[in-house]
């Protein structure tokens, strides 16, 4: 509901959970946190080459995973 819906994610996060689906929930508020703006060199970007084929064509400088909050 705090992303502009009238609705929650429990009865979608029920179904996962019974699927044995990993799940999380992340709160808008996640992106305000200047971590989630890393800016140019913060992003991927790729270039289409072939059918189907997709090639990264800028590499963030450090691209593991890190926390947020």
């Amino acid at each position: 509901a705090s992303f502009g819906s009238s609705g929650s994610t429990e009865q979608v996060e029920k179904i996962l959970a019974d699927r044995g689906i990993s799940h999380a929930s992340i709160p808008p508020e996640i992106f305000d946190s200047p971590e989630a703006r890393p800016g140019k060199q913060g992003r991927w970007e790729y270039e289409v080459v072939a059918p189907g084929k997709v090639v990264p064509v800028n590499r963030p400088a450090k691209s593991d995973w890190r926390q947020l909050s």
